[in-house]
């Protein structure tokens, strides 16, 4: 399996858990669950951003650029890292948000908690690919964008 296919893959999934998290959010009127679905929308952003400066990296070098576009890739490792920190300092924030308010207690559906952890596991499975993948292909934004896939595996449990 190469990058690009891990990368189609991962966007794939992304749709997927997105609506699934969504649809099962409002089915079960979970603001908790619906907000981990629109969490899930900014990952397909990651894995598209991943995908296109994977297909940009292949183009043939040009006379405008000799030395072909190699650095497309890298400069979509770093946009995936940037997303990365904004989601570690997005869940930061959240969580210090709640245990200041800490005005109720969350319910817990069996819905609710059978998709997160199927979201949790797919993540995972993602984030071990795309990692795998990304260091057998020498790709920065494949690896980063395994990463940001682990710490949706966090944010998800």
């Amino acid at each position: 399996m190469n990058k690009e296919i891990v990368s189609i893959i991962s966007v794939i999934a992304n749709l997927i858990l997105s609506l699934l998290k969504i649809g099962f959010g409002l089915a079960v009127r979970s603001s908790a669950l619906i907000a981990e679905g629109l969490h899930s929308t900014t990952d397909i952003i990651s894995s598209l951003v991943t995908f296109l400066g994977i297909r940009i990296a292949k183009k043939k070098p040009t006379k405008t650029h000799p030395y072909g576009w190699q650095r497309a890739e890298v400069l979509a490792g770093f946009m995936v890292s940037l997303f990365l920190a904004l989601a570690g300092l997005g869940i930061v924030w959240s969580a210090v948000k709640e245990m200041i308010k800490a005005e109720n207690r969350p319910e817990i559906t069996f819905w609710a908690l059978a998709v997160m952890i199927v979201s949790a596991a797919t993540n995972e499975i993602l984030a071990r690919l795309k990692i795998r993948v990304g260091q057998k292909e020498d790709s920065l934004a494949l690896i980063a964008d395994g990463k940001h896939s682990r710490v949706d595996v966090i944010s998800s449990l």
